[in-house]
């Protein structure tokens, strides 16, 4: 249903929306980029749909993947009006709101470590995403730095087959790729595309993940240390 929801918002299908909303699909439920029906309505253009959405729960105060409300996305003055008229309506401060999300998971993250908890991978039930996925695709360093500390799954797979070291590549957090690469990310997994990190990272993190091939290569080549086997050997004179 969803698919269906979100394409119809692009096409300002206004009686398609109407009738899925009806029939139960999720204002609010986000695709793999983070892109809400209201921040994809917004950035098309299309008033009475955003209009709808809005009366009907969206959430104004949801960011994407690159941490953007759908004000952020708004493709001309009057959708950019309508928008902000309803976020003063409710009273959302949009710098806030574009840092909730951190506090929140840094507050998480910080719990986690305390008690040891296994929280930090439960993965997500529509996208299978945890918590480390989405820190490192958002670049939210301090909340990853927890995470790792906390020994949370480095390289789980989301329903894509997407590791967090593809979500990081992806979106371009170079610091972020670095410290999963640094913690030992594993770079040969594919997702299930068929695709490895360094196949959809930006051009800035390929060098990156170019070096790290390079380490690996040269790890696998370092000869087998014997100092187990000889140490206690003695020559006689």
């Amino acid at each position: 249903m969803f698919f269906f929801f979100f394409q119809a918002c692009i096409d300002d299908n206004l009686d398609m929306v109407e009738f899925l909303v009806q029939k139960g699909a999720d204002v609010n439920r986000k695709d793999n980029e983070g892109w809400t029906p209201l921040h994809a309505t917004a950035s098309c253009g299309f008033l009475s749909i955003a209009r709808y959405l809005i009366e009907n729960g969206a959430d104004l105060a949801s960011i994407n993947s690159d941490g953007e409300l759908a004000v952020d996305l708004a493709s001309s003055d009057a959708m950019e009006d309508l928008i902000q008229h309803h976020l003063d309506e409710q009273g959302i401060d949009c710098d806030e709101a574009r840092q909730a999300e951190e506090r929140i998971m840094l507050s998480d993250a910080t719990k986690w470590l305390r008690t040891d908890s296994s929280d930090c991978d439960k993965a997500h039930p529509k996208t299978g995403a945890t918590a480390i996925h989405v820190a490192a695709a958002k670049g939210y360093i301090g909340v990853l730095k927890l995470l790792l500390e906390g020994r949370g799954d480095i390289d789980r797979q989301d329903v894509d087959g997407w590791t967090p070291l593809h979500a990081a590549a992806y979106w371009g957090q170079k610091e972020a790729t670095q410290m999963l690469l640094n913690a030992s990310a594993d770079i040969d997994i594919q997702n299930y595309s068929g695709q490895l990190a360094i196949d959809i990272a930006q051009d800035d993190i390929v060098p990156l993940l170019k070096d790290a091939r390079k380490n690996v290569k040269r790890t696998k080549r370092r000869p087998p240390s014997h100092g187990n086997r000889y140490g206690q050997i003695r020559f006689a004179r």
